[in-house]
């Protein structure tokens, strides 16, 4: 039996799990410098009932050694929809959230995935840290340049080729 996925932040028996290479406690996404990026993840029930939970992103602030996580929805970088989910037990689900392209501010960028379970008058909350980077940008393809330099060198050929003409009519 294969082992279960290392698991990232849960509460009440629901966890959310990164999926990709790397950590597995956290999200590492580089943002496009346009366009949007779909990151996949993993919501999971971990007990032996059926449970409830609400998902949502916010954005997260560094405060010193801590953070802090903002209201649903606040993440300008994050995007995804406030939604309850119901898991039987130990159902696995398969979800996405959308990191919109642009361009970061300087420093860290953080946001979070949080997982909110209700016991009662009780509200149990855990996020999965959500680290946004620079994409790299993407070079000019092979192709162009290769076609960029053969422009200049037929041009500077030309130039050349002219500039012997006029040197040779002159000279006679």
């Amino acid at each position: 039996m294969p082992s279960a996925p290392a698991l990232a932040a849960g509460t009440g028996g629901i966890v959310v799990t990164p999926l990709g290479e790397g950590n597995p406690t956290s999200f590492r996404v580089e943002v496009p410098s346009r366009g949007d990026l779909e990151v996949p993840f993993v919501v999971s029930n971990v007990v032996e009932e059926p449970r409830s939970a609400r998902l949502y992103a916010a954005a997260v602030e560094r405060q010193g050694e801590s953070f802090a996580v903002g209201d649903p929805g606040s993440s300008r970088w994050v995007e995804l929809a406030d939604q309850q989910v119901t898991l039987e037990a130990g159902e696995v689900r398969d979800l996405a959230f959308t990191v919109r392209g642009g361009d970061l501010p300087d420093g860290e960028v953080l946001a979070a995935v949080v997982v909110e379970v209700q016991n009662g008058a009780v509200v149990q909350r855990a996020s999965t840290l959500v680290r946004l980077s620079e994409g790299r940008t993407v070079p000019l393809p092979l192709l162009l340049v290769v076609v960029a330099v053969v422009l200049l060198l037929t041009a500077a050929a030309a130039v050349a080729e002219s500039a012997r003409r006029r040197r040779a009519r002159g000279a006679g």
